[in-house]
């Protein structure tokens, strides 16, 4: 099979242009590449000014890219981008249930390969901060932790608590041991460490936590600065900025190395965070403008930032169950690569051509201390100059309004909230404001559909009493799947001695980012959800019909919308049933004399089955009569597809399947689980978010109906591929409406 490529025409012919025209053919010296360190050990360390290889200055553009949100044969064209761009390092967080999902067992294979990717930075000549947390937040299910650490005897997390140190220290001392051979000091190209992650407990024992942090830093004594970010850091420790760094937000760039400085002289201003915003289910499309994002980084390195580094460079896609509470499986997908690794245009190319501006002045930015930003024409308008005046930056600060300055007896006309870079004649090198028009989005080719489908209808409640648990009161959630599925079955007999006409109301205590779907003897109901991420506490209130003098079951589909991946006490975040159940006042929650009332399964049949796999696969009879587009309970759905070999006179940048037709579940590839997928449609109730902006046109459509498969995953030997489809429930399915589609420039 002809080689799935992920570089594009229009990156192919940047690079050409950019290389070929000596753009960075001649960097500065303060712009290092690792390969100009001939892979000899060097020394890191750091000055107010910057951080020092072999104590010289060093400029950095750094983008965030995770490893596990890629098939490793995807990393290679991702650093490759980024060299592009003209980043000189990348940054990625490590993933503590990504390596260690089962207590005692690393994993360091396919996505968790962090050597190989580690290896392959290094060949495409990029330095790496290595975040390692171990809390990550991310957006990740839990925001990194194992779901097994939380059953720790006496465990709290992130606070000074021995038996949370124990399991952090094993896991620091572990993963810098692996990634040794990489680091500065044996000519690897990892230049930072981060311990902990945007920590902001000031109680007492958030500080002596805080403090133990930069004793175990100092402790295993890496040889290179470790760094911690946001909020609170350790003694030993650069405490850097996160967040969008514009001014009509708390976090304004220049204000904050302003502050830095004060609060801490002798450290440099590196900005570890540039945000580039991710989605959540149910709502719109999330972008920032190109413009707002060249002016906040234009403004840092003017301010005196030495370090920029985008969260994300590539955002990539929340493959299986990775995502946290109510995040879309596409993530960041409005950063330089799209999910799909497509060139986000023109927000690559213009801040490209921003960065070599600032590569080509590194020199001159570095070589001294910030001069003091004066006031133009007005409060709203300033410059700062640099290297005897031959660099100004001239800012129009107002987020609305345009000006006209005069600097030098010229006159500059500036748009709202933007920068205009001058060279020493005053002449115009760079104005941030100056975006193209030109969006060149991908074509959107089908590849394969008109499928011919075979389907398994799944048991409704608990079925195989191997599996099932029975107790007095329904077991929270995350206790009985460990988290190794989304799904957990409750099953609850009770009797009426009288008609009950409706309304009638089920009550159900849980948590946010959660769902149920409610079976009444057999036969559907509804489906509720909670749409709020986070891990609050929320009482469902179901409606239901007439209910007739008799027994009857509830069979109750707990739904995970992933875990919250961030917040206080993170040890006690809980899923499924965890309260009070009633039906109206009758108080279900319970059973009588302590008998077991409650019978509990976690997952579907089809998933201990493994009925997703080439393995699993015909554990089931598979049917293809009697189409259940009116499903009474999760229905399995399975064909095949061949691989894509490219399209005609293109290179094939994507592979993705259209879920069109479907509502909620997961799809697998081959046995691979390409992530969640909801055909919820957009809710908007606002228009901006910090410094992002909703595109409301795509109020009231599917937030996303494409999802990303990985080549990795597709077969190269000529066979088939298999799909399947889980989808949970659903009135009027329609599988035409599904295909396997490329996306190319």
């Amino acid at each position: 099979m002809k080689r799935m490529k992920y570089m594009n025409s229009i990156s192919v012919i940047l690079l050409l242009v950019l290389f070929c025209c000596g753009a960075y053919s001649q960097p500065s010296k303060s712009y290092f590449t690792y390969s100009s360190l001939e892979g000899k050990p060097y020394n890191v360390s750091w000055e107010q000014r910057a951080l020092l290889i072999n104590d010289a200055p060093a400029f950095f553009l750094s983008g965030s890219i995770h490893y596990p949100r890629f098939s490793p044969d995807m990393w290679d064209s991702v650093f490759k981008h980024a060299k592009q761009a003209g980043l000189n390092a990348i940054s990625t967080y490590v993933f503590w249930n990504i390596h260690e999902p089962v207590e005692g067992a690393y994993i360091f294979s396919e996505r968790a390969n962090l050597t190989l990717f580690l290896e392959l930075a290094k060949a495409n000549d990029l330095f790496v901060i290595l975040r390692l947390g171990p809390f990550v937040c991310a957006e990740f299910t839990y925001g990194g932790f194992p779901i097994w650490l939380r059953e720790i005897p006496g465990i709290e997390f992130r606070t000074y608590n021995q038996p949370f140190m124990d399991y952090m220290s094993k896991f620091l001392y572990d993963f810098v041991g692996l990634a040794k051979p990489y680091l500065a000091v044996q000519g690897g190209p990892i230049i930072l460490l981060q311990i902990e992650n945007e920590y902001a407990d000031s109680s007492p024992a958030g500080l002596q936590y805080v403090e133990w942090l930069g004793e175990i830093a100092a402790e295993i004594n890496p040889g290179i600065p470790w760094i911690m970010c946001h909020y609170q850091a350790a003694n030993g420790t650069i405490k850097t900025m996160n967040g969008c760094g514009t001014s009509e937000h708390d976090d304004d760039g220049t204000k904050w190395i302003e502050n830095h400085w004060k609060a801490l002289p002798g450290e440099p201003s590196l900005w570890t965070e540039v945000e580039g915003g991710y989605e959540r289910w149910g709502g719109p499309v999330l972008t920032r403008p190109v413009a707002d994002l060249a002016y906040a980084i234009t403004r840092w390195f003017a301010a005196g930032g030495s370090l920029a580094n985008y969260y994300m460079f590539a955002g990539g896609n929340n493959y299986e169950r990775t995502a946290g509470a109510m995040v879309v499986t596409r993530y960041e997908n409005d950063v330089f690569l799209d999910s799909f690794m497509v060139v986000n245009q023109p927000k690559f190319n213009h801040m490209t051509s921003l960065h070599k501006v600032l590569i080509s002045y590194a020199d001159v930015l570095l070589a001294e201390f910030p001069s003091k930003e004066i006031e133009l024409d007005n409060p709203n308008t300033t410059v700062r100059s640099y290297g005897n005046e031959t660099l100004h930056f001239i800012s129009n600060n107002d987020f609305t309004e345009a000006y006209t300055v005069t600097f030098k007896g010229q006159n500059f006309a500036l748009k709202p909230f933007s920068v205009q870079i001058l060279d020493s004649s005053l002449g115009l090198v760079f104005d941030t404001a100056d975006v193209s028009p030109d969006i060149i989005a991908p074509q959107i080719t089908p590849l394969s559909g008109d499928f011919s489908w075979k389907w398994y209808v799944d048991s409704i409640g608990p079925s195989n009493p191997s599996l099932t648990v029975t107790n007095k009161s329904p077991i929270e959630q995350l206790k009985l799947t460990k988290d190794t599925t989304d799904y957990l079955w409750y099953r609850r007999s009770f009797n009426l001695t009288s008609n009950l006409p409706s309304p009638n109301v089920l009550y159900i205590g849980s948590t946010e980012s959660s769902g149920f779907e409610v079976y009444l003897d057999g036969v559907y109901q509804t489906q509720q959800w909670d749409l709020i991420k986070g891990a609050q506490s929320v009482i469902f209130n179901i409606s239901l019909g007439d209910l007739a003098q008799g027994s009857h079951t509830f069979d109750i589909l707990s739904v995970s919308l992933g875990i919250e991946n961030v917040g206080k006490q993170m040890e006690t975040f809980q899923k499924g049933i965890n309260g009070s159940v009633l039906l109206n006042n009758m108080n279900l929650t319970v059973g009588a004399d302590n008998a077991s009332f409650w019978v509990m399964q976690p997952g579907l049949i089809g998933e201990h089955l493994k009925i997703f796999t080439p393995g699993g696969f015909n554990n089931v009879t598979w049917s293809s009569t009697n189409f259940p587009s009116q499903t009474s309970s999760p229905v399995w759905f399975s064909t095949s597809f061949p691989t894509p070999q490219g399209l005609t006179g293109e290179e094939l940048l994507s592979v993705a399947i259209d879920v069109t037709g479907l509502t909620k579940g997961h799809v697998y590839v081959n046995g691979n689980d390409i992530g969640r997928f909801w055909t919820i449609r957009a809710m908007c109730n606002a228009t901006t978010y910090e410094c992002f902006d909703y595109d409301m046109s795509t109020c009231g459509q599917v937030t996303q109906s494409l999802y990303h498969i990985p080549p990795y995953w597709l077969n190269q030997n000529g066979q088939d591929n298999l799909l399947v489809i889980m989808n949970e429930y659903g009135l009027n399915l329609d599988l035409s409406k599904v295909q396997i589609v490329g996306l190319s420039s």
